[in-house]
């Protein structure tokens, strides 16, 4: 018997982290709204007291964002300074510049989008879940569903928007097996009590998501540093793009170490990792593999990758080269072919990030993409 363990990261939207990446894809959202061709790079920072919004952008929507940002920390659950930060007098500053001319020339020209970097791009699926993800991952984000769910309807009292977790899972064979540990950090009031807390954490959100994995042996720690009262910005400033673990799937496969939030779908980095993704489930639904992984080689100005590459990790039911040649034969990974697949310049973005970009469920094609 093999034992291994795989761990997953979710994060409540409230972690100051994801609500910069949530910020970034609304003021997104709203320029391609505005403007479907918006070309753009959106970070964002957070502190207690202010938001920066900045980057590179080229559109002619209207700068009419700081209503929409004040709406989502609301619409997230932060109130006033004691719960994280103040929706109605933090400072919100908006300061874009232009795409430099030379990498616009570089990525749109002929007619067409090129690479808009140099760099790796990769899509996971395996068959442990009807969702083709791993099922730590799964388990991970149910939890983090699950949490956001008991703050908001009152099925757990006390809790405050900030909030991550960590499922660690036992493999045997390379089949998921039981949940080794969960460790649950939830953001709370001062004036709850953690032991009950902790109680209706524990009964009322882990084991309704995990109980079918959760055996005698396995730990659940619940705010492991005792108190979690003080939280989202007010305790921690936050920076879109570098919660890249709970984007992808944490310790199960590699990712391309280059965050999602904020990017126009010209740019590989979101675009071609769905892309990735899709052909990836491909392989698995098709039944050649029980997993798969593509690589996806881009560089700035050349419109095709310049290497594809298929792993499927020993789990193959047919030739790794066949598999290969099917997807050449099948799939375009030219970043406009992509756009235009999955029709992406349309506004998706915010409920893209909430939802975790693999999961994401298209109501406009009703389905994940």
């Amino acid at each position: 018997m093999a034992i291994r363990k795989v761990t997953s990261f979710a994060y409540e939207e409230g972690q100051p982290d994801k609500m910069s990446d949530i910020i970034a894809d609304t003021v997104l959202d709203q320029m391609l709204v505005d403007d479907p061709e918006t070309i753009a790079d959106i970070k964002v920072s957070i502190s207690k007291e202010k938001i920066d919004i900045f980057g590179e952008v080229n559109t002619s929507a209207k700068n009419h964002f700081e209503k929409s940002v004040r709406e989502v920390i609301r619409e997230i659950g932060y109130i006033d300074q004691e719960s994280g930060i103040d929706p109605y007098r933090c400072e919100i500053e908006s300061k874009f510049q232009k795409q430099s001319q030379d990498i616009s020339r570089g990525i749109y020209s002929d007619n067409s989008i090129k690479g808009s970097r140099i760099g790796l791009i990769y899509g996971y699926a395996t068959n442990e879940t009807p969702q083709y993800a791993p099922l730590a991952y799964i388990l991970a984000n149910g939890v983090i569903e699950r949490l956001t769910i008991a703050r908001k309807s009152g099925i757990v009292e006390g809790l405050l928007p900030d909030g991550q977790v960590m499922v660690v899972m036992n493999y045997d064979d390379d089949r998921a097996q039981s949940l080794d540990s969960i460790i649950l950090a939830s953001h709370h009031a001062q004036s709850t009590d953690t032991d009950w807390l902790k109680h209706d954490l524990t009964e009322k959100v882990i084991r309704t998501v995990c109980k079918n994995y959760i055996t005698d042996e396995t730990k659940i720690v619940i705010n492991p540093s005792g108190r979690f009262s003080i939280g989202g910005p007010a305790a921690d400033c936050g920076q879109s793009g570098v919660n890249i673990q709970d984007a992808t799937w944490g310790s199960i496969t590699r990712y391309s170490g280059i965050g999602f939030a904020g990017k126009d779908p010209s740019k590989i980095d979101r675009t071609c990792a769905l892309m990735a993704r899709h052909v990836a489930k491909e392989v698995v639904s098709r039944k050649m593999a029980q997993r798969c992984e593509i690589i996806l080689t881009y560089s700035i100005g050349i419109a095709d990758p310049l290497s594809i590459e298929v792993d499927t990790q020993g789990t193959s039911n047919v030739d790794e080269m066949q598999i290969l040649d099917m997807i050449k034969g099948e799939f375009s990974f030219n970043t406009g072919d992509i756009i235009k697949q999955f029709d992406l310049r349309r506004p998706i973005y915010k409920s893209m990030t909430e939802a975790g970009i693999f999961l994401f469920q298209d109501d406009h094609k009703k389905s994940a993409l």
